[in-house]
């Protein structure tokens, strides 16, 4: 007869156990989980359940508003509405053509103007009309 190796939880390795038919397998790991929780407008940031102490970011479908709710040990919620807009990227800078505008500025203030003197008059003191 041979010698079975005792186990104190009831069962000996070799044998079929009906309690964990199975050989034991590691438990699948999968990556962090995302997700985007969407709400209708203030009145439905308002029905939102949240547990005390907590916060998050919501989106509103009715308009382009997230809002921010956080609430306090009680579970009284307070809202914050932040709105949003597209991302515009800047434009690049196009170098020749502002040096154009500025050499084209240059030569503007560079242009004399005819002296006037304070009276209005050409200059040297006679009037225009004279």
């Amino acid at each position: 007869m041979s010698q079975q190796q005792y186990s104190p939880f009831g069962f000996y390795p070799g044998v079929y156990n009906p309690v964990n038919p199975q050989p034991y397998a590691p438990p699948v790991q999968y990556g962090p989980h995302y997700d985007v929780t969407r709400v209708h407008g203030k009145e439905g940031m308002e029905k939102l359940p949240m547990a005390p102490n907590s916060q998050g970011l919501f989106l509103d479908e009715t308009q382009a508003v997230i809002w921010f709710a956080q609430t306090d040990g009680g579970g009284y919620k307070t809202l914050t509405p932040y709105t949003i807009a597209p991302l515009q990227e800047a434009k690049p800078v196009d170098t020749a053509t502002l040096e154009a505008r500025i050499s084209k500025l240059e030569e503007l203030m560079n242009v004399r103007k005819p002296d006037t003197g304070a009276d209005g008059t050409g200059g040297n003191g006679a009037s225009a009309g004279a």
